[in-house]
This record gives structure tokens, C-alpha cells and sequence, in this order.
């Protein structure tokens, strides 16, 4: 082999060296895309069903295992049972729980992760409406919740009978921060 073909044959190499290179560098960009959202992060949470504390803005602490994640809300399987459905506006921080035991990760309407879009929080509201389960639900900062019988949902709304108190709540969905399905209810 001359000076000019080890020459062209190392070109050739740097040459595709530096491709294999652009190309990893491209699928490092492309997975921090992906993962480097709150969605991908609590997805991967979720498929791991390990104890977590979430954190909303708030300040509330909700402790249990991640089931599911809708388009724009988790939701989380707790000790007592019931599931909780958190607004990812709300969420703070997501941290690994010391412990959360007595949980068990089936159920809390799962979000599908299937070729279809993730439900909204809306949406899956509406499909618990028909049960009229007793819900808590948290509104942006205010300190009150509303307890009471979900009793319908439409596009931006949902109305609530309140438990202990006369007349029904009209909650606007955009501010539901948190909802509590009561175990048992």
C-alpha cells in the first residue's frame, strides 16, 4: 500500500467516523427531547411503578405509585386506594417515597400510551361522572377544597354537590389543580 491510498483510506475513516458521530450526537439530541420533558419524565415513573411523593404548587404532598399519565394530568395510586388526579401545571416535584406501602399500581384509570392521544383531565373526569363518585377536588392556590358528588362535566366545567353544604359548585376544569376519588365512595 503507497502513501496515497493509506492517505485516501484514512480520510475515509475520519470521514466516517465523523458521520457515526453526527449521527449519535443527533439521537442524544433527539432522546433529550423526548425524555427531557415532565411527561416523558413521569411516564418513565410510571412504567417503573415505584413509591413517589409529587409535590404540587400548592403545597400539597400526594404519596403513592405513579399509574398513569394523561395529556396534561398524572395520576397516582395511594395507600388508602383511591386515586388522585394531579394537573401537570400543578406539579412541583416528583421525588422517590421513603415508602408507600399497601399500594397496589392496577387501576386510577390509566392513561393508554397507544398510538391514540393521551386523555385530558377533562376527558377523564367525564368518563368518572356517570359512576357520581364523591370527589375532593383543589383549585389553583385557593386553601378550600370542594367536597361533594361529581355529578357532571362538560368542554371547560364541572359541577360538583357539595357534601354538608346546600347547592352544587361550578368549578372551571382550568383551575382544577387536584382530584381525590374517595376509596369506597
Amino acid at each position: 500500500m503507497n502513501e496515497e491510498e493509506l492517505r485516501r483510506l484514512l480520510d475515509e475513516e475520519r470521514a466516517g467516523q465523523a458521520a457515526r458521530d453526527r449521527a449519535r450526537a443527533r439521537r442524544l439530541r433527539e432522546q433529550a427531547a423526548e425524555e427531557g420533558t415532565l411527561v416523558g419524565a413521569l411516564r418513565r415513573l410510571a412504567d417503573q411503578r415505584l413509591p413517589v411523593a409529587v409535590h404540587t404548587i400548592a403545597g400539597a404532598s400526594h404519596q403513592g405509585v405513579l399509574v398513569g399519565v394523561g395529556a396534561d394530568y398524572c395520576a397516582l395510586r395511594t395507600p388508602s386506594g383511591g386515586p388522585r388526579y394531579l394537573a401537570l401545571a400543578a406539579v412541583a416535584s416528583v421525588r422517590p417515597a421513603a415508602e408507600a406501602t399497601g399500594v397496589h399500581a392496577e387501576g386510577a384509570g390509566e392513561a393508554d400510551p397507544g398510538p391514540h392521544p393521551a386523555p385530558t383531565l377533562a376527558e377523564m373526569l367525564g368518563r368518572l361522572a356517570p359512576e357520581r363518585p364523591e370527589v375532593t377536588l383543589r383549585t389553583g392556590t385557593d386553601p378550600d377544597r370542594l367536597h361533594g358528588v361529581l355529578r357532571s362535566v362538560g368542554v371547560d366545567v364541572c359541577e360538583v354537590d357539595l357534601v354538608g353544604l346546600p347547592g352544587r359548585a361550578v368549578v372551571s376544569l382550568a383551575a382544577v389543580s387536584e382530584v381525590v376519588v374517595d376509596a369506597g365512595a
